[in-house]
C-alpha cells in the first residue's frame, strides 16, 4: 500500500514491449544524493511510488540492459520505458553484450540502446542499434 504525503506528486513508471504491453520484471531507480530503488515493475508493468516535487534521473534495468532518463515529476509524473524487438534474420546469432555476453534468444526484447551481437558464421560480431517500440532486423 502506498502511503501518500500531501503535496508530493505520485510518480508511475511504466515498462513496455514493442507491441505496447506491460512488463514485469524491471527495476527501477532514481538519482537523489545517490542512486536508490523505486522499486520493480508489477504485472501491469508498472512501479508507483511518491517522491518530492523536481527534477530526477530515472534508470530502467531490463534483460542486464540499461536505459536512462532525466523528468521533470513537477509537470510530468509518467515516465514510460519501451523495448525493442530483436529478430535475427540468419538466426545465427547467439550472443548480445550487456555488461557481459548474455545468451540471445530470438524475439528478444531489450531496451534501447546500442549492443554488440555475436553470430556463429563469418562475421562473428556486429554492432547494431536497438530502438524502443520497434522490431529490429539483425543479421
Amino acid at each position: 500500500m502506498l502511503l501518500l504525503t500531501p503535496g508530493n506528486p505520485v510518480v508511475t513508471v511504466q515498462l513496455k514491449n514493442s507491441a505496447g504491453n506491460p512488463i514485469s520484471g524491471g527495476v527501477v531507480k532514481y538519482y537523489s544524493d545517490g542512486w536508490k530503488l523505486f522499486g520493480t515493475t508489477d504485472a501491469s508493468g508498472q512501479v508507483i511510488g511518491q517522491l518530492k516535487a523536481g527534477v530526477y534521473p530515472f534508470t530502467m534495468k531490463y534483460a542486464n540492459t540499461h536505459q536512462l532518463k532525466v523528468q521533470n515529476i513537477t509537470t510530468n509524473t509518467t515516465i514510460m520505458f519501451q523495448t525493442g524487438r530483436v529478430y535475427s534474420e540468419s538466426g545465427r546469432c547467439t550472443h548480445y553484450h550487456a555488461n557481459v555476453w548474455q545468451a540471445f534468444s530470438q524475439n528478444m526484447e531489450l531496451l534501447p540502446g546500442i549492443y554488440m551481437f555475436r553470430y556463429n558464421d563469418i562475421i562473428p560480431i556486429r554492432l547494431h542499434t536497438i530502438a524502443g517500440g520497434t522490431l529490429s532486423h539483425i543479421h
